[in-house]
């Protein structure tokens, strides 16, 4: 493994029913049916981790790669529990801003987590609980990182630009929730409207999908074509997103490098995305290792 780190996967599935992910529709594919999330034994998951790296030795930490991992705390903090008894790989998890407590942060912290990921997701708080569901406050974000950073954990966050019914102020205000919280790492996609969920329906009835290919997540090309805001305006605030919160001091260059053109791209879209992506992946291996 090139990357020295493993992935797990503890569960399948999430119990949450955000409007932009694919979860949502799973669940409803499953109902009367069972189950939809599901975790795994204990003993299944340190067993998987023991051969791994007894085959692998040059891992150095663990990536528990869960959509979701700490719905049941119990579960959690026992699997920690008997995590640090067979292992001293550090790790990193995701959480939800208001799932966050102090003492579970703790316990986290003494299993060996190094660094967790939030989803921000957007700063406006209609957006965010109204159309895309998260259902989490401003409030309960703030006061989620302000307990990751007081007890020494990491910060990773997860946003989205070009979200249903998004406009330059409302990026602009996930830009300034971010500033505030001071993520270590940020990171920022272009929302995709996946078929079968419910924001991917509402833009299909909306007329708003535009028939351009999207790449992939590092795309700063939006899909959409709605109202509220041009593709112009996404690909150019997901070009400064990282900028604009980690560093500041050069957002004024990044501007100028988006705006200036050569042939129908700007400059920052032919130089700097192998620059910045080879950066943020150097920062992820930086952090996840513990380094």
């Amino acid at each position: 493994n090139y990357h020295k780190y493993l992935e797990v996967r503890c569960s399948r599935g999430c119990p949450f029913q955000c409007k932009f992910c694919v979860n949502a529709s799973y669940q409803n594919l499953y109902r009367n049916k069972g189950r939809y999330y599901r975790v795994r034994s204990h003993e299944n998951i340190l067993d998987e981790i023991e051969q791994i790296v007894g085959r692998y030795k040059n891992i150095k930490s663990v990536i528990f790669d869960d959509e979701l991992i700490c719905v049941n705390k119990k579960w959690t903090l026992g699997l920690l529990e008997k995590y640090k008894k067979r292992f001293d790989y550090p790790f990193n998890i995701t959480v939800r801003a208001d799932l966050v407590t102090e003492d579970f942060m703790q316990a986290l912290k003494d299993a060996g987590c190094n660094l967790v990921m939030m989803g921000v997701e957007n700063g406006d708080e209609t957006i965010r609980n109204e159309i895309l569901n998260k259902g989490v406050s401003d409030e309960q974000i703030i006061r989620a990182a302000e307990i990751i950073k007081k007890i020494g954990i990491k910060l990773w966050t997860f946003n989205m630009v070009g979200v249903p019914y998004e406009t330059s102020e409302t990026i602009k205000k996930t830009i300034q929730l971010n500033k505030k919280i001071k993520p270590d790492v940020v990171f920022v996609s272009v929302f995709y409207p996946f078929p079968g969920t419910f924001l991917g329906d509402l833009c299909a009835e909306k007329g708003w999908i535009s028939g351009r290919k999207v790449d992939g997540f590092f795309s700063n090309v939006t899909a959409l074509d709605q109202p509220s805001i041009t593709k112009e305006e996404v690909a150019f605030y997901h070009n400064i997103f990282p900028w604009a919160i980690l560093y500041p001091r050069i957002l004024f260059i990044i501007k100028i490098l988006c705006k200036v053109k050569i042939g129908r791209k700007s400059v920052y879209d032919l130089f700097f995305p192998v620059v910045k992506t080879a950066y943020e992946f150097y920062y992820r291996f930086k952090i996840t290792l513990n380094l």
